[in-house]
């Protein structure tokens, strides 16, 4: 599961880095205040790659953390399954 949401978080990174710059190009030419057009397209260009690497690096944190836990899961299991084995050896 932590693989998943790893690998959808990077998807999701890089959609928002592409498509937060064509966003800002597009608020550029679709209100005319009194910013230059050019100021406008930094401001998506410097959001897209700023919440990108906020994502990534959230997304990354929840896989990592996500991952961890089912591991964690895997090695109570196979502390129970030797605790039985033992258990049921001394006891013979």
């Amino acid at each position: 599961m932590g693989v998943i949401i790893v690998i959808i978080t990077i998807i999701g990174a890089v959609f928002l880095a592409i498509a937060l710059p064509i966003g800002g190009s597009l608020l550029g030419n679709l209100i005319q205040s009194a910013e230059t057009p050019e100021r406008l397209y930094s401001y998506g260009i410097l959001s897209g790659v700023l919440t990108s690497l906020i994502i990534l690096l959230v997304g990354g944190l929840w896989g990592a953390l996500t991952y961890g836990i089912g591991e964690m899961f895997y090695v109570l299991i196979a502390i129970e399954e030797n605790t039985r084995i033992i258990i049921k050896e001394l006891g013979e």
